[in-house]
C-alpha cells in the first residue's frame, strides 16, 4: 500500500506517521493483507473542511484499473 499525504499540516512529521499508520491498518483491516497491498491512498489535508464544506472528509476513487 502506497500512503501519500499533502496539504494542512502535512510537514508535522508526528501527525503524517499517525496518518500513514492508520491507513495502513484499516487498509489492511477492512480489505485485507493481499487486497491492500494493490491500493493507493492519497490524503490531503484540509484546514477548516467541516467549517467549509459542512464534512469531516470525503472520498474519491481515481482510478479502477488493473
Amino acid at each position: 500500500m502506497i500512503v501519500e499525504v499533502e496539504g494542512y499540516r502535512s510537514h508535522n512529521i508526528n501527525l503524517y506517521r499517525a496518518i500513514g499508520n492508520a491507513v495502513t491498518f484499516y487498509g489492511e483491516t477492512l480489505l485485507g493483507k493481499r487486497m491492500a497491498n494493490n491500493v493507493d491512498v492519497f490524503v490531503k489535508l484540509t484546514k477548516d473542511l467541516k467549517k467549509k464544506e459542512k464534512a469531516y472528509g470525503f472520498c474519491h476513487i481515481t482510478d479502477d484499473s488493473l
